[in-house]
């Protein structure tokens, strides 16, 4: 139980770091694809096809890409921390079975 303890203290801190890292990805991307649709809007570009463009233009990409893959990774830890807070849920489960099976034993 200590173990999973430390390992759930462990993915929370890590967690918070990945929040984090998901919220600046998400803001140097919409600050990138935002003056990038100001961009194309002042050199004319028809508006239907801004969206469109602004996504694809090589930096905003790559931001986009930096933001999912932080988010799919924030993601990821949050499973993680469920998956150890089912198991500790399991560990106490049979702790308290074992406690009482031996209570009754004599």
């Amino acid at each position: 139980m200590r173990r999973l303890t430390a390992e759930l203290k462990r993915l929370l801190n890590e967690s918070e770091t990945l929040g984090v890292e998901t919220a600046e990805a998400e803001y140097e991307y919409k600050c990138a694809e935002a003056k990038e649709i100001l961009r194309l809007r002042a050199e004319g570009m028809s508006v239907t096809l801004i969206p469109t463009l602004a996504k694809g233009e090589e930096n905003v990409a790559n931001l986009r890409l930096n933001r999912d893959v932080a988010l799919v990774r924030y993601k990821g830890a949050i499973e993680r921390i469920n998956a150890i807070k089912k198991e500790m849920a399991v560990v106490s489960d049979e702790l308290a079975r074992e406690w009482t099976a031996a209570k009754y034993e004599t």
